[in-house]
C-alpha cells in the first residue's frame, strides 16, 4: 500500500497559475519569481492554508521565458507539467513507496527546477498482460531544499545515486 509522499493540513487550495490569471487580484503576469512567491503566500493565509497546488497542463506565461527557448525549434513549450506543491519550508517528504534513487542534482538556472530527485519504483509482477508491461514507475520532486541529498545534515540522510528507500521514509523536504 502506497504512503502518503506529503502530510497537508486539510486545507490545501488549488492555483490558477495559467496565462492570464490573477492571485489576490493582482495580475501574475511579468512579475518576478519573488514577487509572484510573495502572492502564493499570501493567498495561502487568505485561504487559512499552508499548501496549495498548482495544475498539471496548465498554460503558463513563465514559460515563454529565454530558458524555455531551443535552438532546435523556433516553438516553446507553453504548458506546466508537473503538480506543483507549495509549502512552508521543511514540509518533509516521504516516499510512497519503496524505490531507488535515480537521480539527485542542484539546477541552479533561473526559473530551473533547483534541487531535484528522481526515484525508481519497481512495478510488482501483474497477472494482467498490460500491466505487466509496466516494469518501472518514475517520480520527480523539485525545488527541494537544498540540504536534501546534498549536504550532510543530522535531520535527514544524504541522498545518493541507487540509493534504496522504503515506503513511507521520509526523503527529503521542500524549501
Amino acid at each position: 500500500m502506497p504512503a502518503t509522499i506529503v502530510k497537508t493540513d486539510g486545507r490545501a487550495i488549488v492555483l490558477d497559475l495559467s496565462t492570464g490569471a490573477k492571485l489576490c487580484g493582482e495580475d501574475i503576469a511579468g512579475i518576478d519569481v519573488a514577487e509572484l512567491g510573495e502572492l502564493i503566500n499570501r493567498t495561502m493565509t487568505s485561504a487559512g492554508t499552508a499548501f496549495a497546488f498548482g495544475r498539471y497542463a496548465e498554460p503558463r506565461e513563465l514559460y515563454s521565458s529565454d530558458n524555455f527557448a531551443s535552438d532546435a525549434s523556433t516553438e516553446s513549450r507553453t504548458i506546466h507539467m508537473g503538480i506543483d506543491l507549495f509549502c512552508v519550508a521543511d514540509t518533509p517528504v516521504f516516499s510512497p513507496l519503496d524505490a531507488t534513487v535515480a537521480f539527485v542534482a542542484n539546477n541552479t538556472n533561473e526559473l530551473d527546477y533547483g534541487p531535484m530527485v528522481i526515484l525508481r519504483h519497481k512495478a510488482k509482477p501483474a497477472t494482467d498482460s498490460l500491466r505487466s508491461m509496466v516494469t518501472s514507475a518514475w517520480r520527480r520532486w523539485t525545488g527541494l531544499a537544498r540540504d536534501s541529498g546534498f549536504v550532510p545534515v543530522n535531520r535527514l540522510p544524504r541522498l545518493a545515486h541507487r540509493q534504496r528507500t522504503e515506503t513511507g521514509r521520509r526523503t527529503c523536504t521542500f524549501s
